[in-house]
């Protein structure tokens, strides 16, 4: 899973997804597969979040014009 963009730091997203860090970290440097069900709901979650925080960003520029 590559991700370029913002994230929630791994404690915070483990404690949403309900697993461990490491287990956030492994799936976010592919050590883990993210095709399980923990797995696939770190890698939804970090899509969702990169999408959205980078939409807010875009808006934000707009209304401040950046």
């Amino acid at each position: 899973m590559k991700n370029t963009g913002p994230q929630l730091p791994a404690d915070q997203l483990a404690d949403i997804v309900g697993c461990s860090v490491s287990t956030v970290k492994k799936v976010r440097t592919n050590k883990r597969s993210d095709e399980t069900v923990t797995g696939l709901k770190v890698k939804v979650f970090d899509e969702l979040y990169e999408a959205g925080t980078t939409e807010l960003i875009s808006h934000i520029k707009q209304i401040v014009k950046i």
